[in-house]
C-alpha cells in the first residue's frame, strides 16, 4: 500500500512538472508616464511548443469628453456583457450600419436658387444691348426688329386731313352740300404727319387750324406704348390687363387691315400720369401669351 501511494505521488509530481514546464509566464504591463507609452509583454507558444515573447507598445492619448458621454461610460453593464471590462466586446457587441447625416441650412429650392444666382454672377457680362428689346444682342440681330419697324411705320401713317380738298369741302359746306356727295366732310388719307382728332378735322379742312395749345395738351396726355403683344390680343384683353392700375381714357390697338390680327403693339392713355407710371412698372417684363411684354412711355408726336 505504501508503495502504491508513493508511485501515485510520483506520477502526480511528474504531471505537475510537465504542466509547469508548458505553463506560460504571466504577462507584464509597463507604463511610462513621461512619454505616455504603455508597454505590454506576453508569452506564447507555437505549434512546435517553442516559447516566444510578444511585446506591444501603445500610445496613451488623453481626450476630453462631454459630461454626458463620461456618465454613460460609467453605466453598469448587464446581460451577456455583465462581466466584460471597459469598452465593447466583439462577442456580444457589434456596430450597426453607419448612418451619415447631412444638415441643410435651408430648403433644397433655396439652395438651387442660390447656386443658379452664383452661376449667373460668374457669367461674363454682355457687351451688347439691343435698343429695341434691351436684350443681350446687337440691335441688327433683334428678333423683334420687324415689329419695331412696323410700329414706326404705323406711327407715321396716322390719318391726316387732305388740305388740297379743304377749299372745295368748305365751299360745298357753304352751299349746303350741293354738288358733292361728301360735302362738308374733309377727306383724310394716310401720310407722314400727326393724327388729327375728329373734333378738329372740320377746322383743319377749313384752314382755321387747331386751337392754341391743343397739340400740346395731346402730347401731355399720359400715354404708354405696349409692344410684343400676341396676334390674338384684343382691346378687351388690354382692358383687363391695364385696368387695375387706374382709369383708362383710351385704348388703341394696331391691327392688320386684312386679317384684323394684332400687329404686336398698342397705345393706352390714362387719365392720371401716376397710373400710367404704375402700369409701366407693373406690366413691363410680364409674360403674356408666351411673350414678354415691353411697356414704356409713348414718344411725343413731331410737328
Amino acid at each position: 500500500t505504501c508503495r502504491q501511494l508513493t508511485m501515485s505521488d510520483w506520477a502526480k509530481e511528474m504531471e505537475e512538472a510537465e504542466q509547469l514546464e508548458y505553463q506560460l509566464p504571466p504577462p507584464v504591463m509597463e507604463y511610462n508616464k513621461d512619454k505616455s507609452i504603455k508597454r505590454e509583454i506576453s508569452y506564447q507558444r507555437d505549434e512546435n511548443g517553442n516559447l516566444f515573447k510578444v511585446s506591444s507598445e501603445l500610445q496613451v492619448e488623453v481626450r476630453k469628453l462631454s459630461k454626458s458621454i463620461a456618465r454613460r461610460k460609467e453605466w453598469k453593464k448587464f446581460g451577456a456583457a455583465e462581466s466584460d471590462g471597459p469598452g465593447p466586446n466583439s462577442a456580444n457587441t457589434y456596430p450597426a450600419e453607419e448612418v451619415f447625416l447631412q444638415f441643410v441650412s435651408g430648403r433644397p429650392e433655396d439652395e438651387a436658387e442660390k447656386q443658379a444666382d452664383e452661376l449667373v454672377s460668374k457669367m461674363p457680362k454682355n457687351v451688347a444691348t439691343c435698343r429695341i428689346c434691351r436684350g443681350s444682342h446687337f440691335t441688327t440681330r433683334c428678333p423683334f426688329k420687324d415689329r419695331q419697324d412696323s410700329l414706326d411705320v404705323d406711327e407715321q401713317a396716322m390719318p391726316i386731313a387732305d388740305t388740297s380738298n379743304a377749299s372745295a369741302a368748305s365751299a360745298a359746306a357753304a352751299n349746303g352740300g350741293v354738288g358733292s356727295s361728301n360735302a362738308g366732310i374733309p377727306i383724310f388719307k394716310e401720310a407722314g404727319g400727326k393724327y388729327v382728332p375728329p373734333g378738329l378735322r372740320q377746322a383743319a379742312a377749313s384752314g382755321v387750324g387747331s386751337p392754341v395749345g391743343a397739340d400740346k395738351r395731346r402730347d401731355d396726355q399720359p400715354t404708354i406704348r405696349v409692344t410684343n403683344l400676341p396676334e390674338d390680343t384684343t382691346e378687351e384683353d388690354l382692358g383687363h390687363l391695364f385696368n387695375p392700375f387706374g382709369k383708362i381714357q383710351r385704348i388703341f390697338l394696331a391691327k392688320d387691315k386684312q386679317t384684323m390680327a394684332s400687329k404686336g403693339f398698342a397705345f393706352i392713355t390714362y387719365q392720371r400720369k401716376e397710373d400710367a407710371q404704375k402700369a409701366i412698372f407693373g406690366v413691363s417684363g410680364f409674360g403674356y401669351g408666351h411673350l414678354i411684354l415691353k411697356v414704356d412711355w409713348a414718344k411725343p408726336s413731331n410737328d
